[in-house]
């Protein structure tokens, strides 16, 4: 009867003790879980939220982070130097104005650019992007200027509209130069297909008849 009573006393104990053990084991991965998370505001299902010592909560107020940037409850994001730029649904910043999410990545392989967008022409300078200021001078002589039009070094101009991009190097990010320089190549070539045998000036890129002396345009060879 003792050993019976010994017996079960032990396996209480021992199952007492594990119980213990395992609760433990729970809160310390519960506890380190609750570390890993960053405190910081992101933006989730179209509404700022805050995560705070692993709770998430709304965001009531702005707030300010360490490196100075301001987030608003709205989603919108206004950095130090005065540029702006809006959170998007899966967007998270960390208390020090750092973004937690891959966009930072995306940002930080975009060159940088002047671009003209919504009207205005904008600087793209390390991701961030800020009003357009003054005239800017490329490095292959390109001079951009603040309403979008652009001057070649050889004089030639071009008017930037919605969506085009310039390098600082002076290439365009976009295919616009490509099909420009197309077209200006293809009409030129085009022009002098038939001309007047008397008046050498007068062109078209189709036969016709010349407007001086009204002589059949021939093609040239």
């Amino acid at each position: 009867m003792k050993n019976f009573r010994f017996g079960l006393t032990r396996t209480v104990s021992l199952l007492i003790l594990f119980l213990t053990v395992s609760s433990l084991s729970v809160n310390a991965q519960a506890k380190h879980n609750t570390s890993t998370m960053k405190d910081c505001c992101m933006m989730k299902d179209g509404k700022m939220m805050v995560m705070k010592d692993g709770k998430t909560m709304p965001m009531e107020k702005d707030m300010v982070m360490k490196n100075g940037t301001t987030c608003m409850t709205n989603g919108e994001c206004m950095m130090k130097d005065g540029s702006k730029m809006m959170m998007k649904n899966g967007d998270c910043m960390d208390m020090n104005g750092k973004m937690c999410t891959d966009k930072v990545k995306k940002t930080s392989m975009m060159k940088d650019c002047c671009m003209m967008k919504d009207g205005k022409m904008m600087v793209m300078k390390d991701g961030k992007t800020m009003p357009m200021e003054k005239d800017m001078v490329m490095k292959n002589g390109t001079t951009c200027m603040t309403n979008g039009e652009c001057i070649m070094k050889d004089g030639s101009k071009m008017m930037m509209k919605n969506g085009d991009c310039m390098e600082m190097s002076g290439k365009m990010c976009t295919d616009k130069m490509k099909k420009m320089k197309k077209t200006k190549t293809t009409k030129k070539m085009a022009a002098m297909d038939y001309s007047c045998p008397m008046h050498p000036e007068i062109t078209s890129d189709k036969p016709s008849k010349c407007t001086k002396c009204g002589m059949d345009l021939t093609k040239r060879k």
